[in-house]
């Protein structure tokens, strides 16, 4: 299900990849990078414990398979965190562990001529078109967690009309890896607190967005 329909001006899909899930920008000389904090702040705002956030691994040429989608992706990363439960949907401990496993691609659309730039004889590697952000969602220490897990994915598309505005859609799915007969009520409950969650998220990117801007 697509839970977040969104549109962003004034950026690439290149430079969202870079602020976003790169945590990087240009600075305003343009000369070299400065280096920030997204996901991080956004964690802490909303109350997760003990976080922790490893740095991207890259492999270019293999790449990461999807760990539900079993596609490829250069980038990959891993999201530690604790949280206060406050649901009253399920019994069990107060404190629930998660694991994010984040994984990142950027686009291309080769075959349009137009993507490919000029700089004097030779000729620079097309833009990206797309950025797709996969995320999967895995707790521990609530009931039936061992039943499913939950599949995000941010799909960041250049739009038809400007190379700089942009489409964001952000897709959810419960996976479940067990059957269990609170499949409905895990579902629905999973769903609108992601959905929550990810508008936030959303609005944190926003704010990054701007700030990294030069």
């Amino acid at each position: 299900d697509v839970i977040v329909t969104k549109e962003l001006s004034g950026l690439t899909v290149q430079e969202f990849h870079d602020i976003v899930w790169k945590e990087r920008a240009p600075t305003a000389s343009g000369d070299m990078e400065k280096t920030f904090e997204v996901y991080l702040p956004w964690l802490e705002a909303t109350g997760k414990l003990n976080i922790s956030v490893s740095p991207w691994q890259n492999q270019e040429e293999e790449g990461f398979e999807g760990t539900w989608d079993m596609e490829r992706y250069p980038d990959q990363r891993i999201v530690k965190f604790d949280f206060k439960r406050t649901t009253h949907l399920y019994t069990g401990p107060p404190i629930a562990n998660v694991q994010h496993t984040q994984q990142c691609r950027l686009e291309y659309d080769e075959n349009n001529k137009e993507d490919v730039k000029t700089n004097g004889d030779e000729e620079e590697a097309p833009a990206p078109v797309r950025c797709i952000m996969a995320m999967t969602v895995e707790m521990e220490g609530i009931p039936f967690s061992d039943c499913f897990n939950v599949q995000i994915r941010w799909v960041v598309t250049r739009s038809k009309e400007a190379e700089d505005k942009l489409n964001v859609q952000v897709g959810l799915h419960v996976n479940f890896v067990k059957q269990t007969v609170l499949a409905g009520k895990i579902r629905s409950g999973t769903s609108e607190e992601t959905t929550k969650a990810q508008l936030s998220l959303y609005q944190a990117v926003t704010r990054a967005i701007i700030n990294a801007k030069p």
